[in-house]
C-alpha cells in the first residue's frame, strides 16, 4: 500500500517481499510409536496387565537465506541453519485388579500398579554465515560457523494402590500414590498423594414421585506438579573473557530442596434424574488449593546470579461450580430432540507469593 519507486515493495519494510520469498525452509521428521501389552488372568476375578511403549522421533530442520539477498542482521552474504532433534520416550505401566465378593461381608475391588517413564531428548544445531558467492548452500561453505548442543533426561516412577468398597447403595474408594521424579531436589525424597471418594445412590422408594434417581457424591484428593528437569541444579553459562579466553558466568542458582507443587482438592456434587430420566441434572462444587507453588524468587545481586531462584513458596486458590441440565423434549421412533444447558462459575486468587514479595509492588494483595 505504501509502495514508491524507491521502495517498490512498500515503505518501512527492512526485507523486501522478493527477498523473503527466496528463503527456503524444510522439516523432515521420522516418528515411530509402538507398544507391547502382556495380560495374565490366573482367575476370572484376578487380572494383571503390563504395557511397555516407545515413542521415537528424529527431526531435521533446515533454513537457507541465499547469497545476494538482503536480510536483517545478515546483509547480503547469506546464511544456512540446520538443526537435529532426537527424542526417545520409554513408558511402562502395570495394573493388577482383584475383585472380591462377600469378603467378611464386604464386596469390592482392589487395584494396584505402577507407572514410569524415561524421557531422553538431544538437540544439535549448526549455523553458517557469509558465503563467498552464489550457489554455496552448506554450513561448511560459510566463512563463519557456529554450533550448539543440548541434552535432557528425565525419569519418573510412581506406584499406587486403591480399594473400592461396595456397600449396597454406598460406594467408598480409598487410594494412595507415591511418586519419585529426577526433577525433585536431591534433599527431597518421594511424594505421597492420597485420595478418597464416596457415592451414595438414594433408594428409589425414598425419592419423591417425580425423581427417577439421585446420587450424592463427595471426593477429596491430592495431586502434584514436578519442577523443571534442571531447576534443582546450579548452572553456569560459557563465555569468553579477555583475549578470547574460556570462562563461565552464573546462570541458574539451583535449589537442592525443590519439591513438587501440591494441590489439595475436594468436590461435592449430585446427579439427579427426573420424569423417567427425561430430565437430568448434574451439579458439582470444587475447591482446590495449591500449596508449595513454584515461583521464581529474586536473589541479592551480591550472590552473583542475575536469574531468579525457583522455590516452593506460593499459595493459590481455585474454586468453582459446574451445573448442567439436559432434557429430552421429544422421543419417538423416528425423531429424538434433546436440549441442554451448562453453567460454570470459576474463582481464582493468589493467596501468597512468599515472604520476599514486595507488598507495594503487588496490587493483588489488596
Amino acid at each position: 500500500l505504501n509502495a514508491t519507486p524507491e521502495e517498490p515493495y512498500g515503505g518501512g519494510l527492512d526485507v523486501s517481499v522478493e527477498d523473503s520469498q527466496a528463503i527456503s525452509t524444510f522439516s523432515d521428521t521420522d516418528r515411530w510409536t509402538g507398544a507391547v501389552t502382556l495380560q495374565y488372568n490366573p482367575t476370572p476375578n484376578f487380572t494383571h496387565k503390563a504395557t511397555m511403549g516407545l515413542d521415537a522421533v528424529n527431526d531435521q530442520k533446515t533454513r537457507d537465506l541465499p547469497f545476494g539477498r538482503h536480510y536483517t542482521y545478515i546483509g547480503k552474504n547469506g546464511e544456512r541453519n540446520i538443526g537435529y532433534r532426537n527424542a526417545r520416550k520409554f513408558t511402562g505401566d502395570y495394573l493388577g485388579n482383584y475383585d472380591y465378593d462377600d469378603l467378611l461381608g464386604i464386596s469390592g475391588s482392589f487395584a494396584f500398579g505402577a507407572q514410569g517413564y524415561w524421557d531422553i531428548t538431544s538437540t544439535s544445531m549448526a549455523t553458517g554465515k557469509d558465503f563467498a558467492g552464489e550457489g554455496v548452500t552448506t554450513v561448511g561453505g560459510a566463512a563463519r560457523t557456529f554450533g550448539g548442543e543440548n541434552f535432557a533426561e528425565e525419569v519418573n516412577v510412581g506406584a499406587f494402590a486403591q480399594n473400592r468398597f461396595d456397600l449396597g447403595d454406598l460406594f467408598v474408594t480409598a487410594a494412595v500414590r507415591v511418586d519419585g521424579n529426577s526433577a525433585f531436589g536431591e534433599n527431597y525424597g518421594f511424594q505421597v498423594y492420597p485420595k478418597a471418594d464416596a457415592a451414595y445412590n438414594v433408594p428409589v422408594d425414598a425419592l419423591p414421585g417425580s425423581f427417577s434417581n439421585l446420587k450424592l457424591r463427595a471426593a477429596i484428593g491430592m495431586a502434584g506438579k514436578a519442577p523443571g528437569a534442571f531447576d534443582q541444579f546450579q548452572t553456569y553459562t560459557p563465555n569468553t573473557v579477555l583475549e578470547d579466553l574460556a570462562g563461565v558466568s552464573p546462570n541458574n542458582p539451583g535449589n537442592a530442596d525443590l519439591e513438587p507443587e501440591n494441590k489439595l482438592e475436594y468436590e461435592l456434587g449430585m446427579d439427579v434424574g427426573m420424569f423417567d430420566n427425561r430430565v437430568g441434572i448434574d451439579f458439582t462444587y470444587w475447591n482446590a488449593k495449591t500449596q508449595n507453588a513454584l515461583l521464581g524468587i529474586a536473589l541479592p545481586p551480591s550472590e552473583g546470579f542475575s536469574s531468579s531462584q525457583l522455590r516452593n513458596v506460593g499459595e493459590i486458590l481455585n474454586k468453582g461450580v459446574e451445573l448442567s441440565v439436559n432434557t429430552t423434549v421429544l422421543d419417538q421412533s423416528s425423531l429424538r430432540w434433546n436440549v441442554g444447558v451448562n453453567y460454570e462459575w470459576n474463582y481464582n486468587e493468589i493467596l501468597d507469593l512468599g515472604e520476599t514479595a514486595n507488598l507495594d509492588s503487588v496490587p493483588i494483595y489488596d
